[in-house]
């Protein structure tokens, strides 16, 4: 079906908040006919891939699975193809994670002027719908050189502008106050979907495009839904095919046995790749979730000069390198040599190694339940113990605890990690977070749901896809 017909029968999709006056024209009605366009089309495929993960996770904690490059794919891995030329101003240069609802942070990524100003709805965004509908407000300021300090301010930005860069909400999540055919959107196609609607054109008069950072790909297939999504809305606003460009963080396990496949798939519009390691090992983590030889040491020991993170890397870097598409983020001479033998499933399967400590499990408590009670909150970037989190962190310590509980892990004074030991420590923690915070704070906010939400979490049957995932029901409140 064609997008003109696809226009004539398409009823718009449906909000479950009422728009504020200020928003009518961020999500106007013809905005709401292209997102459900979107929905129609690619819903039902992004269910059947996200049952494929869920039966291939499956598969490997039973056994009959294992984690290989796919013979299937071959031919792609051995052909000599390269990826189309990336844009003069979308290269390889130092990236700024920014929470896009924040005025501030958007204002401060971009006027650093070389590089890539990422606004970051995945880990950096708390995605309440006043979030959501706020951050495309200010990228469509943004995007026309208007976003000010002061929002009451006219004139228009002239310091240079870093390259803005969307990175959407993964295909794990919903957007639930956007519905389709009666079920919740998927959130990529929202976040994306508008980013394109209002300002793909604009992008172009400022002889830029549309580019986006692809959150959690798992793979060659969830990859080509990508390019199909970004094709679609092409052809819908009427724009040249391959205007939407992308890069992308590799960041499951599942993704570095197909980076050629990925690429492949993408190759039109695909300009690079980056590695985003907290998220890199929660899948680790999960991927092998029911591998006691798999545990995990302390956060503080997860460095890139872990050799399995070392493989990763250079896997990232040489299949970049092999195929034309440049790299970002990182520094493979700090790894080894790049451009060496091809990395083996065995390389990237190793276990990282180091110790277990009773500190290092109290900070992922405390960095746990910390972030996630700003989260709840609807803050997406937080400063904890002088560094600035996102919720890469809280993902990470939830899946580590888990993990350590799930394999009752041995800490280096002898003690085995419990569902008890963790209540009990949960429960001190808690005395040291409402004396950091002060008692008045402590009251105020939402530290008993934060600790409910990592507790489900951490001494789970079962690890759940993400503990974001497992409290965004509670941002519906808001």
């Amino acid at each position: 079906m064609s997008p003109v017909i696809s226009r004539l029968e398409t009823s718009p999709a449906e909000l479950l908040r009422p728009l504020r006056s200020e928003d009518q024209d961020i999500i106007p009605p013809d905005a709401l006919t292209f997102l459900a366009a979107l929905g129609h089309r690619f819903s039902e495929r992004m269910h059947w891939l996200a049952s494929a993960r869920a039966a291939h996770a499956q598969h490997l904690a039973d056994g009959t699975d294992t984690l290989t490059f796919p013979a299937a794919t071959a031919d792609i891995r051995d052909g000599d193809w390269h990826v189309a030329p990336a844009p003069a101003d979308f290269g390889p240069g130092k990236s700024t994670l920014a929470e896009p609802s924040d005025r501030g942070a958007m204002i401060d990524a971009l006027a650093k002027g070389a590089g890539l100003a990422v606004a970051d709805f995945e880990d950096s965004t708390s995605p309440t719908w006043s979030n959501v509908v706020d951050s495309q407000r200010l990228l469509r300021l943004a995007v026309r050189r208007s976003l000010h300090a002061d929002p009451t301010s006219s004139g228009r930005q002239s310091s240079p502008q870093s390259t803005l860069v969307v990175r959407p909400r993964s295909w794990q999540r919903r957007e639930r106050h956007v519905l389709v055919d009666d079920r919740p959107m998927p959130a990529p196609l929202v976040d994306a979907g508008l980013f394109m609607f209002h300002n793909a054109h604009a992008l172009r008069h400022h002889r830029s495009g549309p580019y986006f950072s692809l959150p959690r790909v798992e793979g060659g297939s969830e990859a080509a839904l990508w390019e199909d999504v970004l094709t679609f809305a092409e052809e819908w606003l009427d724009l040249p095919r391959g205007t939407a460009r992308v890069t992308m963080m590799v960041e499951s396990v599942g993704a570095v046995f197909e980076l050629d496949e990925v690429l492949y798939a993408l190759r039109d519009r695909v300009c690079g790749m980056s590695i985003g390691r907290w998220n890199y090992l929660v899948s680790f983590i999960r991927t092998r979730s029911h591998d006691p030889r798999a545990v995990l040491p302390d956060r503080s020991q997860l460095t890139m000069t872990q050799p399995a993170l070392k493989a990763y890397a250079q896997r990232v870097v040489q299949v970049c390198h092999r195929r034309g598409a440049w790299t970002d983020g990182f520094d493979v001479r700090d790894s080894g040599d790049d451009d060496g033998a091809p990395i083996t499933a065995e390389q990237l399967l190793v276990t990282p190694t180091g110790s277990r400590t009773e500190a290092g499990l109290r900070f992922h408590v405390r960095v746990a339940m910390r972030y996630l009670e700003a989260w709840l909150r609807g803050r997406g970037r937080v400063s904890l113990y002088g560094v600035r989190e996102d919720a890469s962190a809280a993902e990470l310590s939830s899946a580590q605890v888990w993990q350590w509980v799930r394999h009752g892990a041995t800490l280096d004074d002898g003690r085995r990690v419990t569902r008890d030991l963790v209540n009990a420590i949960v429960t001190e923690e808690m005395r040291v977070i409402a004396g950091e915070v002060g008692k008045a704070a402590f009251v105020k906010g939402r530290f008993i749901e934060a600790r409910t939400l990592f507790l489900s979490v951490a001494t789970a049957e079962e690890l759940p896809e993400l503990v974001t995932v497992a409290g965004y029901p509670k941002l519906t409140e808001q």
